[in-house]
């Protein structure tokens, strides 16, 4: 006779493994002042286990009343756009896993806005088996102005006519975060004395 056999069943799960990315988002300088030059640095890292992610997509929502745009850079050629305050960058890439692609929007801060200023980002990208979305943390800072408090005082207390009146004046920066480097400073006499 013929003796014949078979094999055990050779099986597993194939596991999909699905794109995934991640958004970072931070701003300079820490503690804006009104009129400073803001910038957000947007970091989109693939943190998908095996895949390769190309079309990206990566879009940010400044804050209009407080934020004027004033430019943008990327590290990866990506194209931009902009439709009033939301920035978008879009293209082809080559992210493999744990790259990056760091996007850029620069910005000046209002002089007429003061308070509470958001930011949140959020890319998408595009791999042959699926896609990846993120959105950054919210990265916020309060929008403070210049200010200075003026305070005078005078010498003696109680000047006598024709005697000599010494005036002090003390300039405060009161600015929450503000260094100021340009001051100027106005004392009007009273008409009874003279410099």
């Amino acid at each position: 006779g013929t003796a014949q056999a078979a094999s055990a069943v050779d099986s597993y799960a194939l596991a999909v493994l699905p794109p995934s990315l991640a958004v970072t988002s931070s701003h300079a300088p820490a503690a804006p002042v009104a009129g400073d030059a803001v910038a957000y640095t947007l970091v989109v890292t693939n943190t998908s286990a095996s895949a390769t992610l190309s079309t990206l997509t990566v879009v940010d929502t400044l804050a209009g009343a407080a934020l004027a745009f004033t430019g943008e850079s990327n590290s990866a050629g990506l194209a931009f756009s902009a439709a009033g305050d939301v920035l978008t960058w879009t293209g082809t890439v080559t992210l493999a896993p744990g790259a990056s692609v760091t996007v850029t929007a620069r910005a000046t801060a209002s002089s007429c806005y003061i308070g509470g200023v958001d930011n949140t980002a959020w890319a998408k990208a595009i791999e042959p088996c699926g896609s990846a979305q993120a959105a950054s943390a919210p990265d916020a800072f309060v929008l403070t102005a210049v200010s200075v408090a003026v305070a005078v005082s005078h010498a003696p207390a109680s000047p006598s006519p024709s005697n000599p009146v010494t005036y002090t004046l003390i300039v405060t920066n009161t600015s929450p975060n503000a260094t100021l480097t340009s001051l100027s400073v106005v004392d009007t006499l009273p008409f009874s004395v003279t410099f």
